[in-house]
């Protein structure tokens, strides 16, 4: 007889391996639903600039941990999450507009011209004039009267 009266053949914690299994699959569908509502709120309010996690989480009903494991399960946080889906708008509107930067940025939910600047110089290297000309150029070398 072995030590517990298991035979060498039988997995000892099957009945709790099972157990986990379940327990991470229904903590993966929790999570995804919270990421797709966390999605779902950046985008309907990115142009708030001071949206917040906090906020979410209490129009939302969930725990700001809750939301942050989620958020850790898919290896990104709510300030990424945030900062990828303004910098998406400020994009197309520098490429899609004429509108002045500062209008750009308040649009996307910047504070300030100035964070949108650093925004797209940490994330591009280039600034808000240098990414509007970039798209200007790219269409038509003719850039009449802006």
């Amino acid at each position: 007889m072995y030590a517990g009266g298991e035979s060498p053949s039988s997995p000892p914690d099957q009945s709790e391996s099972l157990v986990t299994i379940r327990r991470t699959s229904f903590q993966q569908r929790e999570y995804d639903r919270i990421l797709s509502e966390v999605r779902y709120y950046i985008d309907e309010n990115y142009g708030d600039s001071s949206l917040s996690l906090d906020e979410f989480c209490v129009s939302k009903g969930h725990s700001r941990r809750s939301v942050q494991r989620a958020l850790h399960s898919e290896g990104t946080s709510w300030r990424e999450l945030l900062r990828a889906r303004r910098l998406e708008a400020a994009c197309g509107l520098l490429a899609g507009s004429e509108l002045p930067i500062a209008v750009v940025a308040k649009h996307a939910g910047y504070s300030h011209s100035s964070h949108l600047g650093r925004a797209l110089a940490e994330q591009l290297q280039i600034s808000p004039v240098e990414y509007r000309a970039s798209y200007r150029n790219e269409g038509d070398d003719n850039n009449g009267s802006g």
